[in-house]
């Protein structure tokens, strides 16, 4: 239940079949602070994510471990696998 001490939004999602992409968002405030009111609707724009825990660009989950681990990246349209 959100009340106005807890008004924050957040969350997370696998993207499925992908060996370790991810998308969310974090804390979103669900309050108008110019008005005072919670939002009625709103959008969040959420971009992809590869965490860098599995080596592959194909959407099966037999890829090996990233060893060492790469750092989180968002895709963008220049590095999409």
């Amino acid at each position: 239940e959100m009340t106005s001490e807890k008004r924050y939004i957040s969350a997370i999602t696998k993207l499925a079949p992908s060996p370790d992409w991810f998308s969310g968002f974090h804390d979103f405030d669900a309050v108008n602070e110019d008005r005072n009111t919670w939002y009625e609707e709103f959008v969040i724009p959420v971009y992809p994510y590869d965490a860098g825990t599995e080596d592959g660009d194909t959407y099966t989950t037999s890829n090996l471990p990233s060893n060492p681990r790469r750092p989180i990246t968002q895709f963008t349209i220049n590095n999409l696998p």
